[in-house]
């Protein structure tokens, strides 16, 4: 876990995020992005993925999907 630029705790891991969910500490409990919201457990897999979290509030697959490329043939 390390401390974000704003002093909240940034999650690298589903423990470091169950540990905040238990705490209290989590800025954002479900996707954002997604709807309806769902959990970001299951769809977050990186390091910077959990931390992305609770910075957009967005799970990793959402917030991947944003930034795709489309594919050229």
């Amino acid at each position: 876990m390390r401390q974000g630029l704003k002093g909240n705790m940034l999650p690298e891991s589903q423990a470091d995020y169950d540990e905040l969910a238990l705490s209290g500490e989590l800025k954002f409990k479900t996707c954002c992005l997604a709807a309806p919201p769902h959990p970001h457990i299951g769809r977050t897999h990186t390091r910077l993925g959990w931390a992305e979290t609770q910075i957009s509030g967005s799970c990793e697959e959402c917030f991947d999907e944003l930034f795709n490329e489309p594919e050229t043939e």
